[in-house]
């Protein structure tokens, strides 16, 4: 079989093959873009967004639960493994070590409380050896029903090093594990 580059001309310099790759890589951004349906959860390259409906739980009982990383195995099924690193009451600085599943492939992630504001918002970044996260968690009364929660969940990953700008083709895959996750939440929550 040749060589995946022997199609280009010759002779190819390291400034040909830039080239030729940084015009792929725009073009798939460029349809990418084109195709988005405005409604997807993916609002940009890398950044998932969905909503759960709870009920039964007060904002405070869902926002404790949910800041509270230790539990994300329990309702993520991206997720196998949380165990909180360190103690005491959550704060900023509040660290957990998960082992997460992505495509059938195991890593260890590392999240930190960056922003905590009870019972409203946390933030968690994350990170591991391949992947960047930031998780915006907000905890929001339901606009149908006082009485029930919307949990509004923003992930905005990126891959490291080489492999970062093929996040954009990672677009449905990432859809469907903010969905997921969506969903064991409101299973984990909601009254049988």
């Amino acid at each position: 079989m040749p060589a995946p580059l022997s199609l280009l001309p010759s002779p190819r310099t390291a400034f040909q093959v830039f080239t030729i790759s940084s015009a792929v890589a725009l073009v798939s951004y460029r349809l990418l873009q084109a195709s988005a349906s405005t409604n997807m959860p993916v609002v940009s390259a890398g950044v998932v967004n969905d909503q759960a409906h709870l009920t039964g739980k007060t904002r405070e009982e869902v926002f404790e639960y949910l800041a509270n990383f230790d539990n994300i195995a329990s309702w993520d099924p991206g997720c196998l493994k949380s165990k909180r690193v360190d103690s005491g009451p959550l704060k900023i600085g509040s660290s957990f070590d998960l082992v997460t599943v992505f495509k059938g492939t195991e890593s260890k992630m590392t999240y930190t409380i960056t922003k905590l504001d009870a019972p409203n918002e946390v933030v968690l970044e994350g990170e591991s050896a391949m992947v960047r996260a930031i998780d915006t968690i907000k905890v929001l009364p339901s606009p149908d029903d006082p009485n029930n929660v919307v949990v509004d969940y923003t992930a905005d990953l990126s891959l490291k090093g080489w492999r970062r700008p093929f996040i954009l083709f990672l677009k449905n895959d990432l859809n469907k594990l903010g969905r997921d996750a969506m969903e064991g939440l409101e299973k984990a929550i909601n009254p049988k």
